[in-house]
């Protein structure tokens, strides 16, 4: 059973508490309240492929991701007196979005998801440019559902302009 089908068995029960699919959907739930402005547009998943996010170790070694600190073969860079030396892998990290993903690109729910988790998908694939979905296309559907749902129980929805969705990951 993966997490979506967990969610929804939480959820049909009546169980009203935050599991992925309610996590989604109150992700989610302002594109039902936009006039105007952008709606779904994660092209990456983490701080992995963010430009100025990076992890520091105590040893002066940069790291891309939390889940890699203390991975040599992982670092993108290093600290020292001398100042900031970058590696190549930085740049690779760099070009790990969804227009770089073919199985992404090809995905109605990418700019919900962004790709996933470059780590995990290099460890369960091999390939941090393969995703690895497991279910997470049925936990934002189920996501989107939830939010649709809700928004119906409310009354529908207030129009406004969501300017935070406006902003790029990459900026």
């Amino acid at each position: 059973m993966d997490a979506g089908e967990l969610s929804s068995k939480v959820f049909d029960l009546g169980i009203d508490m935050e599991h992925p699919v309610s996590l989604r959907a109150n992700d989610m739930s302002y594109l039902f309240k936009l006039e105007k402005g952008l709606g779904l547009m994660q092209t990456s998943f983490c701080m992995q492929t963010i430009q100025n996010t990076l992890v520091v170790d105590p040893f002066g070694d940069l790291y891309g991701c939390f889940e890699e600190a203390g991975y040599p073969e992982n670092r993108v860079g290093r600290v020292s007196e001398s100042g900031v030396e970058f590696f190549p892998l930085r740049n690779t990290y760099k070009t790990r979005h969804i227009a770089n993903m073919d199985e992404c690109v090809k995905c109605s729910v990418a700019l919900a998801c962004g790709g996933q988790c470059g780590v995990r998908c290099r460890a369960v694939t091999g390939d941090m440019f393969k995703p690895n979905c497991d279910g997470i296309k049925n936990t934002i559907l189920q996501g989107l559902k939830l939010a649709y749902q809700k928004r119906l129980e409310n009354g529908g929805a207030r129009t406004v302009t969501n300017e935070a969705a406006t902003r790029s990951a990459h900026a």
